[in-house]
């Protein structure tokens, strides 16, 4: 019989056929959304076994390598990939599986990027394309959750409960003290991810605990996610804290935002008029800004 460790070079891809075996990173059309989360299945399947076989095998093998060769920068991927993967389908109960089997087979202290990176996509699972209409992705996306385990559809709020265990689990492998302030890229993928999965209130409290020093995409998200919340003055005001440090949200954030400041100028005051003016003059600038990078980069040799 094979050694565990021989079994995880056999199974576990090499990397110049991850990329075409096991990136699912684009959303799914729906005729072949169900084929792709078999897939998926049986590759998470493969991965989580193979980490266990990592596991119960390191306590004889050599510090950086197991005795087939298989490093752990390769385990790593794999899982990652796997993560990714479930993220991208809808699959939340398969991502809390990679995770834990991620996390049980030790292959390393938990890093801040990574540790970012898991929070990020949980988070990745609830952002509606810009494209898609708010109607039509509510539906797609319930049907993905539905899809999703025998035991009930994964929820945001899981989601969210994953990615505060990944930041526990950070602070613990870091010897951080309690109550000590995670990294920035943490900070910013919480923020994030916890307005995306709906608790505003955390996200805005994480938002002003960082100062408001967590990039443009998280304070996108908590733009949108006030807005949403019927809290449109708050998100005007943030977006203009950001703005006056340099931060610039995307077109997608800008238009609530002007609907936003559209309802509050019904009062007809010279100050909301020139709000909604000063927000469609961002878009503009941004739209201009995008076509003249779209040209640059076309004329490129």
């Amino acid at each position: 019989p094979r050694t565990a460790g021989a079994a995880l070079t056999a199974t576990l891809p090499a990397p110049a056929t991850l990329a075409a075996e096991d990136e699912l990173t684009l959303a799914p059309a729906a005729p072949i959304a169900s084929k792709l989360r078999e897939i998926n299945a049986r590759l998470v399947r493969r991965v989580t076994s193979e980490l266990r076989a990592y596991h119960e095998a390191r306590g004889a093998l050599p510090p950086r390598r197991n005795g087939a060769g298989l490093d752990r920068d390769g385990a790593e991927s794999a899982a990652r990939r796997a993560l990714r993967n479930c993220c991208a389908l809808g699959q939340g109960h398969l991502a809390v599986e990679v995770y834990e089997a991620y996390r049980a087979a030790a292959l390393r202290p938990l890093s801040p990027e990574v540790a970012a990176e898991v929070i990020g996509r949980l988070g990745d699972m609830w952002e509606r394309p810009s494209a898609e209409s708010p109607a039509r992705w509510a539906a797609a996306h319930a049907e993905r959750r539905a899809a999703d385990g025998a035991d009930g559809a994964f929820a945001p709020a899981d989601g969210l409960e994953l990615a505060l265990l990944v930041e526990s689990h950070l602070r613990a492998d870091s010897g951080a003290a309690r109550g000590a302030p995670p990294p920035p890229l943490v900070v910013g993928a919480l923020v994030r991810t916890s307005a995306l999965c709906g608790d505003v209130g955390r996200a805005l409290e994480l938002y002003r605990a960082a100062g408001g020093a967590v990039g443009h995409k998280p304070l996108a998200s908590l733009l949108e996610a006030l807005v949403a919340s019927h809290r449109g003055g708050e998100a005007i005001a943030l977006w203009r804290d950001g703005a006056a440090r340099g931060l610039r949200v995307p077109r997608r954030t800008l238009l609530p935002l002007m609907r936003a400041a559209a309802e509050a100028a019904a009062d007809g005051s010279d100050e909301q008029h020139e709000l909604v003016t000063e927000l469609y003059g961002t878009r503009l600038y941004g739209e201009v800004r995008a076509r003249a990078l779209s040209r640059r980069r076309a004329a490129a040799p």
